[in-house]
Parts: structure tokens; sequence; C-alpha cells
């Protein structure tokens, strides 16, 4: 009875991890898929040909700044102020493919990166007024992405945490309700146990019965 009531807790502790694992599985899958479709959309509208003059001043997504981009300090042209406002508004669809995949699994990433494009935005907006140089403007986003991958990685690890807290809890919930399963089985079957009295059968005797009726009511009784 013991190793049963072993191996049906192994099997509870080991179906919670599972449920856990899961959990973190699809959050890391969810964003991976996002975010390889967002980096994919942000590309074609990077090498589209309308803006050719304006992409070699800031990088591909994904991809270290030069030299030469940081140290740019050179103003848009009014020319190419009215690409960046184009530009920015082509790479809406790509932003709401990620936002839209994530919020559904793991909504604190999603606010990390709703964050970071309304910096970025803040950013894309001062460069289009010319109010910065090129080069100030890949240099903030740079420290705006450095920035975002750190609070990325803390919003994993509490993420991790609660998913952790959460397993915990469920295991300690499951092991508590099979340990009163267990408990109450046990109290039924000693009701089975309990050493059987002997019955008295005490031996035929002969009786007299007498019945009456008193109104709707037959009594006997028996002597």
């Amino acid at each position: 009875m013991k190793r049963i009531f072993v191996f049906s807790l192994l099997s509870l502790l080991m179906t919670g991890c599972t449920a856990a694992q899961m959990q973190a599985t699809k959050i890391r899958d969810v964003y991976n898929q996002a975010n390889a479709e967002a980096k994919a959309c942000f590309l074609n509208v990077y090498h589209n040909p309308d803006y050719e003059s304006i992409v070699p001043h800031f990088p591909e997504n994904g991809l270290q700044p030069t030299m030469e981009q940081l140290e740019d300090e050179t103003r848009p042209t009014k020319q190419e102020s009215r690409l960046l406002v184009k530009f920015h508004d082509d790479l809406l669809p790509c932003r709401q493919t990620i936002l839209g995949k994530i919020e559904g699994v793991t909504p604190t990433i999603a606010q990390e990166l709703t964050e970071e494009m309304f910096k970025g935005d803040q950013i894309a907006m001062k460069l289009i007024k010319r109010k910065i140089t090129w080069g100030e403007a890949v240099r903030q986003r740079q420290e705006l992405q450095l920035q975002t991958k750190k609070n990325l990685i803390s919003a994993g690890q509490q993420i991790n945490s609660a998913l952790a807290a959460s397993h915990q809890a469920e295991i300690a919930q499951r092991i508590a309700i099979f340990q009163a399963w267990e408990d109450a089985r046990h109290s039924n079957n000693s009701q089975y146990t309990q050493p059987i009295q002997p019955v008295q059968v005490q031996q035929d005797q002969p009786t007299t019965t007498n019945c009456r009726v008193i109104g709707n009511m037959v009594r006997c009784n028996s002597y």
C-alpha cells in the first residue's frame, strides 16, 4: 500500500511539473515566433526601395549600429523627414504582429515592448522634427534597446518565479487532496476489518399471540 501511495504521489508531482514546463515553453515559443515574424516584417519595409535614402542612417533590425552611424552628426533633410513619417507608419503592422501574439500569453513582456515602442516613437519624433542628429537618434535607440533587454530578462525571471510558485501551490493542494482521500479510504476500510462479534441465536420457543381490534388499529401481543 505504501508503494502505491508513493507511486501516485510521484505521478502528481510529475504532472504538475509538466504543466509548468508546458506553460514556460508556450511563452518562449510564442515570443520567438512573434519576434521572428516582426523582424521579417521590418526587413521587408527596411529594404523597400522608397526608403533607400534614409535606411543607411540606422542599422537593420537586431543588428549593432556601425561606428559611422553612431557618429553621424547630420540632420535629416525635409524630404528625409517626410520619408521617416511614412517609414514609421509602414512599420506599425510589424509592431501589432508581435504585440498581438504576446499579449495573450504574457502581458508582462507585452507591456515592456509597448513601453519600448512608445519611447522609440519619441526618439523618432525628435528626429523627424530635425531636433536631433541621425547619430544621436541611433545612440538613444541603442540605449533604449539595452534597457529593454534588461527589463525583459527581469520580466522573464518574474514569470519563472510565478510559474514555480503556482506549481508549488498546485502540488501542495494535490498532495493535501490525495492524502485526505487516502485517509478517508483507510478509515472506510477499517470498518470492515473490525473483529466480527458472535451473534447469540436463541432457540425457537413456542409463542402465543393474541390480537384485538381497537377502532382502525390491530394490536397483537405475543408471550
